[in-house]
């Protein structure tokens, strides 16, 4: 129980002192109530409801009590006997009598095993046990509005980013969510400050490490040299029974024998164990490990950040030195102020900035909005606005340096507040045969969206200004060309391509050529279907252009006229 209790005061969960003693392969004393061998006590693999019970149970601490678990009726179950049974506080107890026996562990430390179960209960009152997740500050951070203990929220999409939040209240008062704060934005400052306050111990702490190492490594030794002990004892026990016996029963020296043998194999195996733990982890630390120590302790930063340190490691760090971080956040702005209670009593405070979602919740908001309307007044551009406000070290609602154009011009635009086009008083950005894209629409008499067909099927080259406006490159051979393609008829593309697939005779179709005016025809036609295809062609050539309506009855007539090309 000494050796039991003091890993799980170390380790500070109940599950890793069970893996700890696992790992090194240390034995519980069990009682046996049945079976060949019911009243001895047998050494077995600690499980869970054993180390609990050691550990929780005050007569390892030299106490006798009476009334831990008295018999509710309420509780009992017909024909169980031992159903109903209940656990009450010590204050309850009937008998508490202390130093009754002879004690495994003190007083004081059986108190801090209990409260250290107490505090790793996964409740809103207590911290819990540290654990594998990202956030650092689980089970300290606390509302400055409300008071109560905040929770952590992983997120589920794939950035694996995670806030604390304090939504208590949600579920029993149906109010609203306390207040939400981005978890990376904490943990980022809240390590900061820790290895700060930590740099001027180093060398303590590699003093300290080093002694709790061989501390443990000693406490190790010792558990290694009673389990030797048992064995040496329990094999020169069978060699006593074996030399005992008469020679006339060798049926009994057989099975003696036996278990003689069972002994010294036994024995012979834990001595070659131990020997391969002492050279894996000798009791004295080498020079190399004490100056391993020594310069990892030296670059605490170095050390946090290494991939063997885990986030329980981490979180346990940070448990050490805080006890609980008070946070609020200031109304609905970037502004989150921080009260950091340090181990000791001591406290700081300290302001850090958080993201938000819109600009208009920016604490500097109205300052922003009229320096904006300065710039604007003396005609600045996009671009200069962008300049000027990451010179003055504005920033944007998620905390970057600089503002994007686009996101300047929405905002802009939110506010009413119209810029002067660029391409009026600043032609300098242009370069030579390059058009703004308004520019070459008013010049070419075509809507913007011909150009982007242009721009699509790369008869234009094109480029994004910074402000996002399309910039064309047309030379006067360009314009010559695109001037051509602007007075071409409609369909001139689609019938070349026809008249392309039309060249080539095929014997199967009737033979085609091109009437009176210009429009390919079947040899042989009826007079309807001619006269159908001539006033399409002249509506065609002469008035103005139909509707969609009517464009579909032409259609209708044309495959009517031609039904061997539907």
């Amino acid at each position: 129980m000494r050796r039991t209790g003091a890993p799980s005061i170390d380790f500070r969960a109940h599950f890793q002192t069970l893996r700890f003693l696992i790992e090194q392969g240390i034995k519980l004393p069990i009682r046996a109530t049945s079976g060949p061998t019911q009243g001895e006590i047998e050494w077995r693999r600690p499980c869970r409801v054993s180390l609990q019970y050691l550990l929780k149970n005050p007569i390892y601490a030299g106490a006798y009590v009476f009334g831990r678990r008295p018999i509710d009726p309420r509780r009992k179950i017909p024909g169980r006997p031992g159903t109903g049974h209940t656990t009450v506080s010590p204050e309850k107890w009937k008998v508490f009598l202390r130093d009754r026996y002879p004690a495994y562990i003190t007083w004081d430390q059986h108190q801090a095993i209990l409260d250290r179960i107490q505090a790793n209960r996964n409740v809103c009152k207590e911290a819990g046990a540290p654990r594998r997740g990202a956030a650092l500050l689980a089970g300290l951070m606390t509302c400055g509005r409300c008071h109560l203990r905040m929770r952590v929220c992983y997120r589920r999409d794939a950035s694996g980013g995670y806030d604390y939040v304090c939504d208590r209240m949600v579920s029993e008062r149906a109010e609203p969510v306390c207040q939400r704060v981005a978890g990376h934005v904490l943990d980022d400052f809240i390590v900061q400050q820790v290895l700060k306050a930590l740099e001027p111990a180093s060398l303590d702490l590699s003093l300290h490490a080093a002694e709790n190492i061989e501390r443990q490594r000693t406490d190790l030794d010792l558990l290694w040299q009673k389990r030797l002990e048992r064995v040496r004892f329990e094999a020169g026990r069978a060699e006593r029974h074996y030399l005992r016996i008469e020679p006339e029963n060798r049926l009994v020296a057989r099975e003696l024998a036996r278990q003689w043998d069972q002994k010294l194999a036994a024995q012979r195996s834990l001595q070659e164990e131990y020997d391969r733990f002492q050279r894996t982890q000798p009791r004295i630390l080498t020079a190399e490990e004490r100056e391993t120590i020594r310069s990892l302790a030296a670059d605490i930063p170095a050390l946090w950040a290494s991939s063997a340190t885990t986030n329980s490691d981490r979180k346990e760090i940070l448990r050490q030195v805080l006890d609980c971080i008070v946070v609020e956040v200031v109304g609905r702005t970037e502004k989150v102020r921080l009260r950091i209670e340090w181990a000791g009593g001591t406290h700081t405070e300290h302001e850090v900035r958080r993201n938000v979602v819109r600009t208009e919740d920016l604490s500097y908001w109205p300052q922003l909005v009229e320096r904006l309307r300065e710039m604007v007044a003396q005609g600045l551009v996009v671009e200069q606005i962008v300049e000027t406000l990451a010179a003055e070290g504005w920033r944007t609602s998620t905390g970057a340096d600089r503002f994007r154009p686009a996101h300047l011009q929405l905002l802009l635009k939110r506010l009413g507040l119209r810029l002067r086009h660029r391409m009026d008083f600043d032609p300098s950005v242009l370069a030579p045969d390059e058009w703004w894209m308004t520019t070459l629409a008013r010049e070419l008499g075509v809507c913007r969206v011909t150009i982007f067909h242009w721009i699509h099927d790369g008869w234009v080259r094109a480029r994004r200004s910074m402000d996002g406006r399309w910039v064309v490159h047309a030379d006067e051979e360009t314009l010559s060309r695109l001037r051509i393609y602007r007075g071409a008829p409609h369909g001139r593309h689609a019938r070349r391509r026809y008249l392309q697939e039309r060249s080539v005779p095929n014997p199967t179709e009737e033979p085609i050529a091109p009437n009176g005016n210009g429009v390919l025809m079947p040899r042989k036609m009826t007079k309807a279907s001619e006269q159908a295809v001539r006033s399409v062609g002249t509506e065609a050539e002469s008035g103005p252009r139909p509707g969609p309506s009517a464009r579909s009855a032409r259609s209708s007539s044309a495959l009517r006229a031609f039904p061997h090309c539907a």
